[in-house]
């Protein structure tokens, strides 16, 4: 008598396997989603630490200090700044403040906190203009067009966001900055007291719910 040996047809086969392709991508998605998520979140709690750095460098100090944001379609950053005054005296790219020290600013991030952007003071001389002794400082690039701009000095290295994370959905949309008072306040430029929210959107799926990180009108942040 020959036993019957029963098998998987084609068909069962193809089914079964159809089935572990569909749970593997499900987890794979799974995986890269909560992957992303973590990395977002660590993001908005680095910000929050940062930005809670400011207002403590701000009450010591008893200067205002700025924390200024900037994105590209490549990078997305951040960096404490000091604000200092405004440029009074611009030849060339040549800089200065009369109301300020720049003797010990050679090779330091400065920014123009009016149009966000970044240069460096390359070196430094005293001269005398207009009968004013002053030292002035050769930033690169010109990042001053002329007098009268609100100036910065960096006091801690730009913080770039993790890749696929960005702070607008639209790159090119200027994030305002949050500034601190001298009391530990979130003021805007003219010094009035306002609160502050940053959003960090991934790139991959603007839809997705962003990481909020605020900053209430005390300057405390959540």
């Amino acid at each position: 008598m020959t036993r019957m040996v029963k098998g998987f047809t084609l068909i069962e086969l193809l089914t079964v396997l159809a089935v572990m392709v569909v749970l593997a991508a499900i987890v794979v998605m799974g995986y890269f989603g909560t992957t992303r998520g973590l990395a977002a979140k660590s993001a908005g709690e680095h910000l929050a630490q940062s930005l809670n750095l400011a207002r403590q460098c701000a009450i010591m100090q008893n200067k205002k200090v700025s924390v200024v944001f900037g994105q590209d379609a490549s990078n997305s950053w951040y960096s404490i700044c000091k604000i200092e005054g405004r440029i009074t005296y611009k030849s060339g790219n040549y800089c200065g403040d009369e109301f300020g020290d720049w003797s010990g600013w050679t090779n330091t991030v400065i920014y123009n906190l009016d149009t966000a952007q970044t240069g460096m003071v390359q070196g430094v001389k005293s001269d005398t203009i207009s009968g004013v002794n002053m030292w002035i400082g050769l930033v690169f690039p010109d990042i001053f067009p002329g007098t009268g701009c609100e100036y910065a000095l960096e006091l801690y290295p730009r913080t770039l966001l993790p890749r696929g994370l960005q702070f607008n959905k639209n790159v090119s949309t200027p994030i305002t900055q949050i500034i601190f008072n001298s009391t530990g306040a979130s003021v805007d430029k003219d010094g009035n007291h306002v609160p502050a929210t940053i959003k960090i959107y991934e790139k991959i799926n603007f839809n997705l719910p962003s990481v909020d990180v605020n900053v209430n009108e005390a300057g405390f942040v959540r």
